[in-house]
């Protein structure tokens, strides 16, 4: 027990401060839509009526040289906006209308610089991002560290989030209890958060099974579907065809080379507003995605994204807040037991400073 209760201090010491700034920053991302709401004007009008997908992406691309544009998200988390992607790591919002209102460089918006700071502590993906992800794949033998050593005095578990004193057995109480009373959604963030760090690598383990991925199954869309002369009215109406009802999500442009470019929808029914469903043109032929075709382990991988981000109903970004804050209060309060911890070593050594100086002697 007390290895274990060494590996879980020395683990926490190394991880509280890193945890504690990815765990309020993760929170503060929850709410962007708030953010953009408030600070940008053009995301609080009104929806038009008529504004047509074809009409829309054509206004957005006449601004720019060809190929400059990359990715575009349609009514980004269903504000009147649309965000995107340019070449040269540029960034751009248009009004519902496809006016342009603002062009910025990577972390030169608030929100941007916020993702940067949660996902690579602003250090890049070499560093940064690993940081990040090893932080989340040692908090889960930390916690189970912490649970094994909560066991032994669990008969006296009293839902004690706060500490009832200053005194460090009750900040080390609150500290054991909230992690226990946490665990699940803090296991749930921690976990989808590690997958989002490294997706290549959990999709190799969670999802192929330690085998080559499998693409995602696909059907060609009939020949008779397929417009003689490929424009974006002719392309639109083809996805309304193949997805009546859904959302239009995104419009990945045509590659430089091939011509080739997707556009994801959210179905009906879909909590997922990522737009995991698509058609894609190759060059040569159409293709169908159907998110509620492909396997269950296939769609249980890609929802880990919204879960983490909180892409989903209003209630469930409360939770995931909720869990949030407490990650971070755990930090806090561990970060305070071992402050607490050293001066208390240090009140002792100066209280009996003649046994301080024969350990030291001894060893």
């Amino acid at each position: 027990m007390n290895v274990i209760k060494t590996l879980h201090r020395a683990i926490g010491a190394g991880l509280a401060s890193i945890v504690l700034l990815i765990s309020v920053t993760g929170v503060m991302l929850v709410w962007k839509k708030e953010y953009l709401w408030v600070s940008i004007p053009s995301a609080r009008e009104l929806p038009a009526q008529n504004v047509g997908y074809a009409d829309l992406i054509e206004t957005i691309l006449s601004g720019y040289h060809a190929n400059e544009v990359l990715f575009v998200r349609f009514y980004l988390d269903e504000l009147s906006l649309h965000k995107v992607w340019l070449s040269g790591g540029r960034y751009a919002f248009h009004d519902q209308l496809g006016k342009q209102i603002q062009v910025w460089e990577a972390n030169e918006r608030f929100e941007d610089w916020l993702l940067d700071l949660h996902h690579r502590l602003l250090a890049g993906n070499t560093i940064g991002l690993n940081v990040v992800g090893l932080s989340g794949l040692l908090l889960l033998p930390l916690m189970i560290f912490g649970l094994i050593l909560w066991w032994s005095w669990r008969r006296s578990y009293s839902f004690n989030l706060f500490p009832a004193s200053s005194r460090l057995g009750q900040i080390r109480k609150s500290h054991a209890e909230t992690g226990v009373t946490t665990l699940l959604p803090v296991l749930l963030v921690v976990i989808s958060g590690v997958i989002l760090v490294y997706p290549s690598e959990s999709r190799f383990i969670f999802r192929d099974g330690f085998k080559e991925a499998e693409p995602p199954k696909v059907s060609i869309i009939e020949a008779h579907k397929i417009p003689s002369s490929v424009s974006w009215m002719s392309v639109f109406a083809l996805l309304d065809g193949e997805f009546p009802e859904a959302k239009i999500r995104w419009l990945a442009l045509p590659d430089e080379k091939s011509g080739a470019f997707s556009i994801g929808v959210q179905e009906t029914a879909s909590w997922d507003r990522m737009g995991r469903s698509q058609i894609k043109f190759t060059g040569e032929e159409w293709l169908k995605i159907e998110q509620r075709k492909q396997p269950s382990i296939f769609r249980l991988f890609d929802f880990f994204y919204p879960l983490h981000t909180g892409k989903l109903p209003v209630w469930y970004r409360f939770l995931l807040s909720t869990a949030g804050i407490m990650l971070a209060w755990i930090c806090f309060l561990g970060l305070l037991t071992l402050f607490k911890r050293r001066a208390a070593k240090e009140v002792a050594a100066k209280a009996n400073p003649r046994e301080t100086t024969s350990r030291k002697t001894k060893q």
